[in-house]
């Protein structure tokens, strides 16, 4: 069954606060258009999420051999449940499935850092059963050579009498690129819009971001 994309409500009190997003569906597959959070259930059911800073917590992972595989997002169950729920990951498994045992859910609850099995792994989503929710991620054991799906922001500013292009390139994950759209607007930046690279990328190699000066267009 195809997943129906809903679109959520966004309420952005501070604007050094990291927006909430509130959705509500009722029985049926959903996802959302915004994190790709999906979630299957049989009931009306409503909840809202905020992207959250792998800062801090990215050491703490790593003292446990894992790396980020996803984006960080607190969720909230406001009323009814959720049977399922697909958490998104930016990991390339189509070449290489050998690492499908090497997914991890992470799990921030009030004793900590929990590192949970995955019941689960498709090309884009973790599956949780019946999830309990707080600070929820996809993690990946390190040291082993993966691709990841990324973004590229470019970013400039206006009006002036050279042009110098700062340049992003960071995991398809949507609070990142709130947080660095933040910090580049506070200094004058304006983003250009542009499309995320159509192939997966490898960790740990150089990129090189290049433009013919006869055909460049901004």
């Amino acid at each position: 069954m195809t997943d129906m994309k809903l679109q959520p409500e966004v309420n952005s009190p501070d604007a050094d606060e990291a927006p909430t997003y509130s959705l509500q569906s009722e029985s049926g597959n959903f996802e959302c258009s915004v994190s790709g959070l999906r979630w299957v259930c049989k009931e009306t059911i409503s909840f809202k999420y905020q992207f959250c800073s792998w800062e801090g917590i990215m050491e703490r992972m790593e003292s446990l051999q894992y790396i980020p595989a996803g984006p960080l997002m607190d969720i909230t169950v406001i009323a009814g449940k959720l049977d399922e729920a697909y958490l998104p990951h930016w990991i390339c498994i189509d070449d290489n499935p050998k690492i499908l045992d090497k997914f991890a859910v992470l799990h921030i609850d009030d004793c900590g850092d929990v590192v949970e099995k995955v019941s689960e792994v498709t090309s884009s989503h973790v599956k949780l059963s019946e999830p309990v929710f707080s600070p929820r991620a996809v993690l990946m054991k390190m040291g082993l050579p993966v691709k990841i799906g990324c973004q590229v922001l470019i970013y400039y500013i206006p009006n002036t009498s050279f042009l110098r292009l700062h340049v992003y390139l960071i995991p398809h994950d949507h609070g990142l690129q709130q947080r660095v759209d933040k910090k580049k607007e506070k200094k004058g930046y304006k983003r250009i819009e542009k499309p995320r690279p159509d192939k997966y990328l490898k960790m740990q190699q150089g990129f090189n971001l290049a433009a013919d000066t006869n055909m460049a267009k901004i």
